[in-house]
């Protein structure tokens, strides 16, 4: 919010700079005649300063008084926007608000105010006096290239810091120094500095437009690299990704952009004007909007900014929703086909000639797959508690090294179905790993596609089933140690076992130890896959897998070899849902599950039938969740129908499924889209907040456009009058005002088009996901622009179409 407020508030400051050039403008004849009895430059620069300062006091004390209406009803809109309206939202003004609000706006005044002040104190009194519109030149001169050279030595300083200064990172002429985002804040600042201070410099010895191309060009094309092609590609890491950077790249490439149609928009004017002569209708139009357009280069391009900045931003916010959150399609896709998962409160009962899963074919025929998993969890009993530690080992300590961590059991054929390997397409549940065992991690590339990483979760998978597959154990730990002990909080615990902050890394394990024995012989382990957040890829682990005789737990070590997916269609669907201050659930489910191949889960009490039938053990297929697959998509309504109508067969007393297994078991469900839909509503309740917000902004631009449209008329009677008078119509007046307000209002469409899609591309490669372009509401951006100029441009263009070419001739300004 600070950041798009900042950005807002500088289309602010460029409207303020228009309208007081304007004012300059306005007033040279005046000026011109202070400078005739006497006022010495200085005088006039300090006269226009203190009027601007006065007028920043008076807009700081109103800007306090609109901010807190404005503040008030967007707090009102968000208690609408989150269904919060229990809460009363007052305003609140405070000692420091009021001083930063004057304060704030002396400063914009002093800002905006020094480019017209010191344009007033450099008017020539002898053409002010004439009525000559004097155009203002600065030259080229010995001290402004001296400048430039300075500012180039920062830019280099600057460049040098990565790898020289700065020995972590590496230096910009290796291929390494361009994949860390801290890398490019440093380039994307040298090379501007760099190529900002060569334009200077160049500007002394060729043509100004030539030179200041080349830093325009530089400018808007770094950050657009960065956007378009480093991120997700050369920087593989994007955890350390800062507010900074991004706002450092709009303001680069807004700058970058900006810049190079104002050094070019002669030349563009020139190419209109081609356009337009050859129009039926608008040929004098044509050569006379695209001509004034031309001749008042800074207001136009103050003009053009405004809009620039706002749609930058407004299809960046646009852009971002679709983008990042995908579509139902591609929810689907990530599912793999399983639209939601059953829990049965207890393993389903075993019935002669039926079970649960042929049960829940008949309550729907658009049920299409039912696959059951065993899952247990060990709840108060700590004989069947997870060890962090070797419980032979004397560092065995079992107030911090026992977890109540749930286990569970994967099939070949629940993952696989028939398929036979990895390279067979025909996977029943080809689900994703995002963490990887020994021989599968080394192939990560640093931008996996889904693809990718599909392929590799099949190879993982491969290993997780073979009996024969063992992986090494690594000197990595759980940091819910180091939360036990008290070291640190849990809100600081770097989640995700595919790498710190859960990113997608090469090999998280590159460089750790492996784990040997007294004899030096590496630790090597069967593998276990999880759904935690919170145990890390190699760590190994101990599981009871039976109780002796004298009931103490029997342990097999087992090293944790994959993660699965926690983002995909909401992650794991039989992953507990997370939530915290709800009591020892909620402890539960933040530890997650360890899951046992087939092979170790028939050995155990919990999962299996080992030694005979015990009071914990279970039959082969009794199981206790389901992920269930219909031939609906993941979001259609009809899905909660079809989950209600399983708990009902379920829980209803006396019939069902209660009365076939003679017990009372409970059902709940939970429907993969539902697990993201919370997270998309929130997010779409914020973007449309953001997107009002921003374009608040849109109602600078069109107060802009009303000032100068009012403007231009004020200042062209004598052009408007010598239209009229060789034969324009009154239509065609007003067509060349409305032309030029819809030109300069399109250019700025089109920079805040492209410059909000490049930054919007950079999130879509930054999250591997595609770029969704919302068409439809840039469409209506091009409306809107449009219905500004005509709307803001209207009036002065009739007003302009009215004025009397006898009156309008003898008008000297």
């Amino acid at each position: 919010m600070t950041s798009l407020g900042f950005l807002i508030m500088l289309t602010g400051v460029l409207l303020i700079t228009n309208v007081q050039l304007m004012s300059v403008e306005d007033r040279e004849f005046q000026t011109g005649v202070l400078r005739a009895v006497g006022s010495n430059r200085r005088g006039i620069f300090q006269s226009m300063m203190v009027e601007n300062l006065f007028q920043g006091i008076i807009g700081g004390v109103l800007g306090l008084f609109g901010g807190l209406a404005f503040g008030q009803a967007v707090a009102l809109y968000l208690v609408g926007l989150f269904g919060t309206g229990e809460l009363s939202v007052q305003p609140v003004v405070s000692q420091e608000a009021v001083i930063l609000s004057v304060v704030i706006g002396i400063v914009l005044s002093i800002v905006t105010g020094i480019l017209p002040a010191l344009r007033a104190s450099r008017v020539n009194v002898v053409e002010a006096l004439r009525g000559i519109k004097v155009k203002f030149r600065e030259k080229s001169s010995r001290n402004l290239a001296a400048f430039g050279v300075l500012i180039i030595i920062a830019g280099i300083i600057l460049l040098l810091y990565n790898g020289v200064f700065e020995e972590t990172h590496q230096v910009f002429w290796s291929s390494e120094g361009w994949d860390s985002l801290e890398e490019w804040r440093m380039l994307m600042m040298g090379f501007g500095f760099s190529t900002g201070g060569l334009g200077l410099v160049l500007s002394r010895f060729m043509d100004r437009v030539k030179a200041f191309n080349i830093t325009a060009i530089t400018f808007w094309a770094f950050p657009s690299i960065l956007f378009v092609v480093a991120m997700g590609n050369w920087v593989a890491d994007i955890t350390g990704f800062s507010i900074e950077i991004l706002i450092l790249g709009i303001i680069e490439i807004v700058i970058g952009s900006i810049m190079f149609v104002a050094l070019n928009l002669p030349i563009i004017m020139r190419g209109l004007r081609n356009v337009l002569i050859k129009i039926r209708g608008v040929k004098g139009v044509g050569q006379i909007s695209p001509a004034l357009i031309s001749s008042h280069i800074t207001r136009s391009t103050l003009t053009f900014a405004i809009f620039g900045i706002i749609l930058t931003l407004n299809v960046l916010v646009a852009t971002l929703i679709p983008t990042n959150l995908g579509t139902a399609t591609q929810i689907e896709e990530d599912s793999k086909g399983v639209d939601f998962a059953v829990f049965l409160s207890k393993p389903e009962a075993i019935i002669p000639g039926t079970s649960f899963s042929d049960e829940l074919y008949k309550i729907d025929d658009r049920i299409t797959d039912v696959i059951g998993f065993k899952t247990f969890q060990p709840n108060l009993d700590f004989t069947k508690f997870i060890a962090l530690e070797d419980p032979l080992s004397s560092d065995f300590d079992p107030i911090t090294d026992l977890l109540p961590i749930g286990t569970g059991e994967f099939k070949p054929e629940q993952i696989r179905g028939n398929a036979s390997d990895y390279s067979d397409p025909n996977w029943r549940y080809a689900f994703y790993l995002d963490g990887f065992p020994d021989g599968v991690r080394e192939s990560l590339v640093s931008d996996p596609s889904d693809d990718n990483l599909l392929e590799l979760s099949k190879k993982a998978w491969d290993q997780f089933f073979n009996p024969k597959y063992k992986m090494t154990a690594y000197n990595v730990s759980s940091a819910l140690l180091a939360v036990f002990t008290g070291e640190i909080e849990l809100s600081d615990l770097e989640l995700g076992a595919a790498g710190p902050g859960g990113t997608l890394a090469v090999d998280p394990l590159e460089g750790v130890e492996p784990l040997r024995d007294v004899s030096g012989n590496l630790v090597e382990n069967p593998i276990v896959f999880t759904d935690s957040f919170l145990l890390p890829v190699g760590l190994q682990i101990w599981i009871p897998m039976n109780t002796s005789s004298l009931g103490f737990p029997i342990y097999q070590a087992f090293t944790i070899g994959g993660s699965l997916d926690s983002q995909r269609a909401g992650g794991f669907p039989l992953g507990a849902e997370l939530g915290f201050g709800g009591g020892e659930s909620d402890f539960s489910a933040i530890l997650g599950t360890l899951y046992l191949p087939e092979h170790w889960a028939v050995k155990t009490n919990f999962l299996g039938e080992a030694n005979g039938q015990t009071l914990t053990s279970r039959g082969k297929d009794q199981y206790d969740s389901f992920l269930i697959k219909t031939n609906l998509s993941i979001d259609d309504p009809q899905l909660e129908d079809i989950a209600q109508a399983i708990e009902e067969f379920t829980n209803t007393n006396d019939e069902g499924y209660r009365l076939l297994a003679t017990d009372n078991f409970v059902a709940s469900s939970v429907l993969t889209y539902s697990r993201i839909e919370s997270t998309l509503e929130m997010m779409d309740r914020i973007t449309s907040f953001l997107q009002i917000y921003v374009t608040f902004g849109l109602a600078i631009g069109a107060v802009g456009m009303g000032v100068i449209s009012v403007r231009n008329v004020s200042e062209r009677k004598r052009e408007i009058g010598m239209m009229r008078a060789i034969g324009f119509p009154r239509s065609q007046v007003i067509l060349s005002v409305l032309l030029e307000l819809v030109v300069l209002g399109i250019i700025g469409l089109i920079i805040g088009v492209i410059n909000g899609l490049l930054v919007s591309m950079g999130f879509a490669n930054m999250q591997n996901t595609a770029l969704v372009i919302p068409w439809e509401e840039l469409g209506l951006y091009l409306s809107f622009i449009v219905l500004i100029a005509v709307g803001s441009g209207s009036i002065p263009a009739l007003v302009a179409s009215r004025i009397p070419p006898a009156e309008a001739l003898r008008y000297v300004g």
